[in-house]
């Protein structure tokens, strides 16, 4: 059997495990949990005194400011991160009433708001148009009626070959071809085909910029629509304490599991021996690790994975339940859509009586400001109208 490259340390001792992660970031911190739970010998290095990486704060004049990002939605909306259990391990999530305003132009006497009830931000939206109210609700419905699979295509193993049939099936075959067009809209065409007013193309616009995309460009506006359905679903917490608490509870959740964090520790390369990567070469360091056992234990699969005796379902992995045989097997459980009754696929109008079949929605692919009136039945599905 091939033996890694030793590393030593200035002591000449030496050591072999079974990864090493190379810095403490949030990816690094969520990865060494799963192999820890896994069973694997993990060490992570991280340069800096500080676990986090651009998920850190610091203090000022007894003001703690976030570095670098402050509010987390997908954080908290992650099917991941949400299976590791941070709050065991000391986070606590700050969620305001009011999530974010949009600020336009200099003296702005008033601006369209993301409230924490999706009904509060409806009812300020129909100061510019009653029916932007109404389309605001049902934006919401509608991505609550996808967000199992769509977010654990978005945040969980990629490719994404578990949850985008799920995704499929949610959105229903008929209305695919509608739903991948909306998916693809500018958010300047997003704005004008959902909203009457501008308040409702304020809010769209103001959170696709998260993307760094240009309102003109193609998808830009998926991302408006996904920030601003979180800010409903799960709001824009942020960590009591600042940001750096999110990535404090993943070092413990880490460190809970098995995973060793050694700060103040580089690696200026890795090293490379027979195609296969052996471990990291240290700068100056107090001491030094070989990842690249030749043989550790099998990664994990999503679907399947043995657990401890007695059986126990660790987290990280979705929803999944113990087996008399002791494997935890994680849910294929699919989120159907309500009965409902959409318009044809393509047209404007919905129909104008309902029957109960369990149908999916129709995306809406009309174009702009020619969408129908949702003062007709309640249970039409035209996307947004």
């Amino acid at each position: 059997m091939t033996q890694p490259d030793p590393i030593r340390r200035s002591t000449g001792a030496t050591e072999t495990v079974d990864a090493v992660i190379v810095g403490a970031g949030h990816h690094g911190l969520v990865a060494a949990s799963h192999l820890a739970d896994a069973g694997w010998d993990v060490v992570v290095l991280e340069e800096r005194d500080v676990v986090g990486g651009a998920v850190n704060s610091v203090e000022q004049d007894g003001w703690v400011m976030d570095e670098f990002s402050a509010c987390h939605p997908l954080a908290h909306a992650s099917p991941v991160l949400r299976g590791l259990d941070l709050e065991d391990h000391g986070l606590r999530w700050a969620i305001a009433e009011t999530q974010l305003a949009h600020l336009s132009r200099p003296g702005d006497d008033r601006s369209p708001a993301l409230h924490r009830d999706a009904r509060v931000t409806a009812e300020h939206l129909a100061e510019d148009d009653p029916r932007d109210g109404r389309t605001w609700m049902r934006l919401v419905e509608q991505y609550d009626d996808i967000k199992d699979p769509l977010l654990g295509a978005l945040l969980t193993a990629w490719p994404p070959v578990a949850d985008t049939p799920r995704l499929l099936r949610a959105v229903g075959l008929r209305n695919l071809p509608d739903f991948l067009r909306f998916m693809l809209l500018p958010t300047t065409r997003m704005g004008e085909e959902l909203f009457r007013g501008k308040a409702g193309r304020e809010l769209l616009a103001g959170n696709a910029m998260h993307a760094d995309a240009p309102p003109t460009a193609p998808v830009s506006g998926v991302f408006g629509w996904l920030m601003t359905m979180l800010a409903q679903d799960v709001g824009f917490p942020s960590p009591v304490g600042g940001t750096r608490e999110l990535a404090r509870a993943l070092a413990r959740r880490a460190e809970a599991a098995g995973a060793r964090i050694d700060l103040a520790t580089s690696a200026t390369r890795i090293v490379v021996r027979d195609g296969r990567a052996r471990g990291p070469r240290p700068g100056t360091v107090a001491g030094s690790r070989s990842a690249a056992r030749s043989s550790p234990t099998p990664a994990p699969r999503r679907s399947t994975r043995a657990c401890s005796t007695p059986p126990t379902c660790r987290p990280g992995f979705g929803r999944a339940s113990t087996t008399s045989s002791g494997t935890c097997r994680r849910s294929r459980s699919t989120t159907a859509w309500p009965s409902r009754c959409p318009g044809p696929l393509g047209t404007r109008g919905a129909p104008g009586s309902c029957t109960s079949g369990g149908t999916s929605p129709a995306w809406w692919s009309g174009p702009p400001n020619s969408r129908p009136d949702a003062s007709r039945s309640s249970r039409s599905r035209s996307w947004g109208r």
